[in-house]
């Protein structure tokens, strides 16, 4: 989603075509090795971009001219196909001055790549489908309740040593301290928990409440769906992963309350961040 969505503000800068790689994604999603290869599911929203064909992406191949490219690029020289590797989890300036055909290569986990486009997003990450029962009756409950979305990450983070070494493990006194937060600025609040491991959760986790309900109605494939309930929520908890990020960011509550992780990554002091927004609460 940080991906479309920078690619999205661009290509309306630019006014010009949105393509989407998809070339390494699965059908659905799968571990292997060390992370997991993801399926892809932008589809189900309404997204405006095409897949891009097999010579389309030939053209952006990696070259030793690619340099060469940039340099021209930032001249002004157009029609040129250039190849972006990201560089920094910062706003990056020079790749939003670019007048070429760029292939984006990175997750660009920044909000200011696209703040300037929030209600095209908030339009365009809807899902095209409308929730089954199930899921209506619990989101009728969200919207009905001062509903805090609080979310925790596991599985990849914890069992498979590529990711564990690259993200910070948030223990419970994270939670802990953001669940008493909540507690004193809203009224009667009704905390929503999801998860990846939503069993190991129940059986595992202490919160310092008794108004909690679990949101285990969707598997693993119809995470989507969990991401529609949790958007829908009023108040969030979020983990160090761009799944609860996406969901308090969509939310239009006008008084919403957002508390993220100060820290995400191991290796934040030699690669900085900038994803929490600044009326954000940062543990």
């Amino acid at each position: 989603m940080f991906q479309y969505a920078l690619g999205r503000a661009l290509s309306i800068k630019n006014n010009t075509n949105l393509l989407l790689d998809i070339s390494e994604l699965g059908q659905n999603d799968e571990l292997i090795g060390d992370f997991i290869k993801r399926g892809f599911r932008l589809e189900l929203f309404n997204i405006n971009a095409e897949i891009a064909s097999k010579n389309e992406l030939e053209k952006f191949k990696l070259g030793i001219n690619n340099t060469i490219k940039l340099h021209l690029a930032v001249l002004g020289v157009k029609d040129l196909n250039i190849y972006y590797k990201q560089i920094t989890r910062l706003y990056d300036k020079r790749l939003h001055s670019l007048k070429a055909n760029i292939y984006l290569d990175g997750v660009w986990p920044t909000y200011k790549n696209f703040k300037s486009i929030r209600n095209t997003l908030l339009k365009e990450f809807t899902l095209k489908e409308a929730p089954n029962n199930i899921n209506s009756r619990m989101l009728e409950q969200i919207k009905n309740s001062n509903s805090v979305a609080l979310h925790i990450r596991r599985t990849d983070y914890i069992f498979k040593k590529s990711a564990s070494q690259h993200f910070i493990h948030l223990d419970n006194g994270y939670y802990s301290k953001a669940i008493e937060i909540i507690k004193e600025m809203v009224k009667n609040p009704i905390f929503y928990i999801f998860s990846d491991d939503i069993d190991w959760v129940k059986n595992e986790m202490q919160f310092s409440t008794t108004d909690i309900i679990y949101c285990d109605i969707n598997d693993h494939d119809h995470g989507y769906e969990d991401m529609r309930l949790l958007q829908n929520c009023k108040y969030f908890i979020i983990a160090n992963s761009t799944f609860s990020w996406w969901g308090a960011w969509l939310s239009e509550y006008k008084d919403k309350i957002v508390i993220a992780p100060k820290q995400w990554f191991q290796n934040e002091v030699k690669n900085p961040i900038d994803i929490n927004l600044n009326e954000w609460i940062v543990l």
